[in-house]
This record gives C-alpha cells, structure tokens and sequence, in this order.
C-alpha cells in the first residue's frame, strides 16, 4: 500500500465529521511472494525487494531458529531489544529528544552518502538505505550492550552489511529505472517489433499496402509512429503477459519528450513527416539512437 509506504495514516473523521488525529504507519511491511508485484515505478520505489533462489537458505540453519522460535527465544530477544530501547532513551523527554536528534542526523547522513555513490538512483533508494542502515545501527548497539558480540565483530558486522546493502540498493534502483512508462514503453515496443507483433514500414519506399499490425513507419534515425496504434499495442501486449500499462497515451507522448526521446516540429510532440516522397503526416518520432540504449536495460 502506497500510504504505508508513504508512513501517512488514514483519515478518519468523528461522528460529527471532526477529523480525528491520523496515526501513520510504524515499523516495516515484510511480505514474501513467488514474484516481485507489478505495482509501477511509484510502487516499486517504496519497496526494497530481495530475491532468495534454492540454495541461499540453510535449511539447517533455519530449522534450528525455527525450533527456537517455537520456544519463544525470538520473541523475548525481541522485547529485551524493546526495553533496551525504552531504558535508554525514552525514560524522559530529554533522552527521547536526544534520540530524534540522534535518528535525523544519522538519516542525513547516510542518505546524504548514498546519494554521492549513486546519483542517479530513485529518490526512495536512499531513504530506504539510511532507515535500514539506522536499525542495523542500534540493533548492533543492543547486541554489544548485551555482551553477546564484541566490538570489533559489531564494527565488522555493520560493514559487512553496509556493502551488501549498498549492493541491492543498486539492483532496487535498476528494477525501478525498468519500472518506469517510458522504459516499459519502449522495452515492449521493441519486443513486438521483433517478434513481428507490430510491424514499421520503410518511410522512404512506396507502399501499396499497410499490413494490420502496421504502427508506423522507420529510416535510419527514427521510428516514426502512429501514438495510436502504438500506444494501444503496447497495452495490449502488457494486458496478455499479465502486466500492467496504464498511462495515458497523452501523459506518455508527455514523458518521452521530457526523456529526450523525441524529435518534434517547434513547439509539438509530434513531427510532420515525409512517406515515400509524397504527402506528409504527422507521427511520433522517437530517436532510435536513445531508445535502443533503453531497450539494452532489459538485457
């Protein structure tokens, strides 16, 4: 759910329509699934998905937590974390006030350095970095505390799961680029082309007929199409694979320009164009040259 991950509670409202205190989320979602949702670029930016294959759990391993769990040893690890937390930073306002001091300036930080490692990520990316890094953070501190690790462990702990975290922050920020209209746009565009789905026709050659699954037209620079027949193609092929495609055609014509996809008459997103050394006609003109770069991401 987007508000979850937005931490925004939900309105309510009294029974005489006075809105009552919002309570936003608290903690993370875990949920596990045989594939990732196919929720768009906004939904995936507000998970951070691992992908576990047949061999990267210990079966031992896991039954041994398993048969510890059922007596109850999570569970208390848990609430001794919890009372530590409360014992040393919610006992009074002034230890709770250093602690979210504490907890903006560590979220800064770390944000902040993810973001000079990989500029180009989503937003989200290191938002959900910095969080995670923090909880590993006091989780460690509660485990020296306890004496059940020492220090250079902790030091070596948190470094060891800093580089792996870094890693899949790097692969979330893949799946989101992918998850985006206009990549998902032109890796389907280029799947029905090649499969012989949709079919661009030489805009330099005379035509005697247009084929039903005819687009558009291509030269060597461009694949000058017809934003209908496209558009309604794509979604189409994304409706039988079970995906979802549901920017309108108008909020995409949108997006591809503001990617630089486009070559268009001044002050249009679209292009007049000669076919076939006669009339001209105004088609959607995307450069192969950036396009084919976006289909390679698939790859």
């Amino acid at each position: 759910d987007r508000a979850f991950g937005d931490r925004v509670g939900k309105g309510r409202l009294t029974s005489d329509c006075t809105p009552m205190e919002s309570r936003p989320p608290q903690g993370n979602a875990i949920v596990t699934g045989e594939s990732a949702p196919d929720v768009g670029e906004s939904g995936t930016a507000r998970t951070f998905t691992l992908e576990i294959k047949r061999g990267d759990v210990d079966l031992e391993q896991l039954s041994y937590f398993q048969s510890e769990a059922k007596k109850g040893t999570l569970m208390n690890c848990l609430l001794s974390y919890t009372e530590w937390i409360k014992g040393c930073y919610l006992h009074n306002a002034s230890a709770t006030q250093d602690l979210l001091d504490d907890l903006s300036s560590s979220f800064e930080f770390y944000r902040d350095e993810y973001i000079g490692k990989d500029k180009q990520s989503h937003g989200r990316v290191p938002e959900i970095v910095a969080w995670l890094t923090i909880g590993m953070e006091y989780f460690l501190d509660f485990m020296f505390f306890r004496g059940v690790i020492e220090l250079p462990e902790k030091k070596s702990v948190l470094r060891e799961f800093r580089e792996m975290l870094f890693d899949l922050a790097k692969g979330q920020s893949s799946c989101i680029e992918e998850e985006k209209p206009v990549v998902k746009f032109i890796q389907k565009l280029y799947a029905l082309l090649e499969s012989g789905q949709a079919v661009v026709l030489d805009r330099t050659r005379p035509v005697d007929y247009k084929p039903l699954n005819f687009i558009g037209y291509e030269d060597e620079q461009y694949l000058c199409l017809n934003a209908d027949m496209a558009h309604k193609a794509v979604v189409q092929l994304c409706r039988e694979q079970g995906e979802n495609f549901t920017i309108s055609k108008k909020s995409l014509i949108k997006a591809l320009a503001e990617e630089g996809l486009l070559d268009s008459d001044k002050g249009k997103n679209v292009k007049s164009v000669t076919i076939s050394g006669r009339g001209n006609v105004k088609l959607l003109c995307i450069i192969k040259q950036r396009a084919d770069e976006i289909a390679a991401l698939s790859e």
